[in-house]
Protein backbone atom coordinates (compact mmCIF):
# COMPACT_ATOMS: atom_id res chain seq x y z
CA UNK A 1 0.00 0.00 0.00
CA UNK A 2 1.54 3.37 -1.01
CA UNK A 3 1.12 6.20 1.88
CA UNK A 4 -0.04 8.34 -1.40
CA UNK A 5 -2.22 8.13 -4.12
CA UNK A 6 0.05 10.47 -6.02
CA UNK A 7 2.66 8.15 -7.92
CA UNK A 8 5.21 10.50 -7.86
CA UNK A 9 4.79 11.53 -4.31
CA UNK A 10 4.92 7.65 -3.41
CA UNK A 11 8.45 7.22 -5.36
CA UNK A 12 10.10 10.03 -3.56
CA UNK A 13 9.33 8.67 -0.24
CA UNK A 14 10.65 5.31 -1.32
CA UNK A 15 13.39 6.62 -2.40
CA UNK A 16 13.70 8.66 1.24
CA UNK A 17 13.06 5.52 3.14
CA UNK A 18 15.32 2.91 0.79
CA UNK A 19 18.31 5.64 1.07
CA UNK A 20 17.76 6.12 4.86
CA UNK A 21 17.75 2.38 5.38
CA UNK A 22 21.27 2.16 3.48
CA UNK A 23 22.79 4.91 5.59
CA UNK A 24 21.59 3.62 8.52
CA UNK A 25 22.58 -0.27 7.67
CA UNK A 26 26.19 1.15 6.49
CA UNK A 27 26.32 2.86 10.08
CA UNK A 28 25.67 0.09 12.11
CA UNK A 29 27.92 -2.42 10.54
CA UNK A 30 30.33 -0.30 11.20
CA UNK A 31 29.72 0.90 14.16
CA UNK A 32 29.28 -3.46 15.11
CA UNK A 33 32.64 -3.99 13.71
CA UNK A 34 35.51 -3.96 15.90
CA UNK A 35 38.23 -3.57 13.33
CA UNK A 36 38.72 -1.60 10.07
CA UNK A 37 38.15 -3.34 7.02
CA UNK A 38 41.08 -4.97 5.10
CA UNK A 39 42.87 -1.97 2.99
CA UNK A 40 41.55 -2.61 0.00
CA UNK A 41 38.02 -2.37 1.45
CA UNK A 42 38.55 0.99 3.26
CA UNK A 43 38.10 3.34 -0.01
CA UNK A 44 34.71 2.00 -0.02
CA UNK A 45 33.92 4.18 2.93
CA UNK A 46 33.03 6.72 -0.02
CA UNK A 47 29.67 4.63 -0.92
CA UNK A 48 28.36 6.89 1.57
CA UNK A 49 28.40 9.99 -0.27
CA UNK A 50 26.04 9.53 -2.68
CA UNK A 51 22.89 8.12 -0.44
CA UNK A 52 23.63 10.67 2.09
CA UNK A 53 23.42 13.55 -0.32
CA UNK A 54 20.41 11.90 -2.15
CA UNK A 55 18.48 11.70 0.90
CA UNK A 56 18.52 15.10 1.40
CA UNK A 57 17.91 15.77 -1.96
CA UNK A 58 14.54 14.12 -1.73
CA UNK A 59 13.46 15.77 1.89
CA UNK A 60 14.00 18.91 0.00
CA UNK A 61 11.83 17.96 -2.73
CA UNK A 62 9.27 16.22 -0.06
CA UNK A 63 9.16 19.40 1.81
CA UNK A 64 8.64 21.71 -1.27
CA UNK A 65 5.86 19.28 -2.44
CA UNK A 66 4.47 19.56 1.10
CA UNK A 67 4.77 23.15 1.61
CA UNK A 68 2.96 23.22 -2.11
CA UNK A 69 0.29 21.35 -1.16
CA UNK A 70 -0.44 23.12 2.52
CA UNK A 71 0.27 26.77 1.58
CA UNK A 72 3.80 26.83 4.02
CA UNK A 73 6.69 28.26 2.96
CA UNK A 74 9.23 25.67 3.76
CA UNK A 75 11.95 27.16 1.38
CA UNK A 76 14.30 27.92 4.02
CA UNK A 77 14.39 24.49 5.46
CA UNK A 78 14.57 22.98 1.78
CA UNK A 79 17.46 25.11 1.33
CA UNK A 80 18.71 23.68 4.44
CA UNK A 81 18.37 20.06 3.80
CA UNK A 82 20.15 20.39 0.62
CA UNK A 83 23.09 22.43 1.56
CA UNK A 84 23.81 21.14 5.28
CA UNK A 85 24.43 17.19 3.53
CA UNK A 86 26.74 18.68 0.71
CA UNK A 87 28.72 20.22 3.26
CA UNK A 88 28.54 17.01 5.24
CA UNK A 89 29.93 15.43 2.19
CA UNK A 90 32.46 17.32 1.93
CA UNK A 91 33.64 17.42 5.36
CA UNK A 92 33.52 13.39 5.03
CA UNK A 93 35.68 13.54 1.51
CA UNK A 94 38.41 15.29 3.36
CA UNK A 95 38.33 13.26 6.27
CA UNK A 96 38.81 9.97 4.37
CA UNK A 97 41.85 11.95 2.30
CA UNK A 98 43.61 12.47 5.49
CA UNK A 99 42.29 9.15 7.30
CA UNK A 100 43.66 7.00 3.89
CA UNK A 101 46.18 9.09 3.35
CA UNK A 102 48.35 5.66 3.96
CA UNK A 103 46.66 3.93 1.86
CA UNK A 104 46.73 6.31 -1.39
CA UNK A 105 50.29 7.05 -0.59
CA UNK A 106 51.31 3.26 -0.58
CA UNK A 107 48.58 1.15 -1.89
CA UNK A 108 46.25 2.70 -4.41
CA UNK A 109 48.71 3.21 -7.50
CA UNK A 110 50.42 -0.23 -6.88
CA UNK A 111 47.13 -2.38 -5.94
CA UNK A 112 45.11 -4.29 -7.78
CA UNK A 113 41.66 -3.38 -8.75
CA UNK A 114 39.58 -3.26 -6.47
CA UNK A 115 35.45 -2.54 -6.42
CA UNK A 116 36.01 -0.91 -3.40
CA UNK A 117 37.81 1.67 -5.67
CA UNK A 118 34.61 2.62 -6.93
CA UNK A 119 33.81 4.03 -4.01
CA UNK A 120 35.99 7.21 -4.88
CA UNK A 121 34.67 7.90 -8.56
Amino acid sequence: MSVSSNELIATIIAVITLSFIKVVILFYQQFKSKSLPPIDLQPAYYLIIPPLCLLWFSVSKTSHYIGGSLSIDLSTSSFFAIILPYIAAVIWFVFLLVFLFDYFKSSFLESDFSPAQWGIV
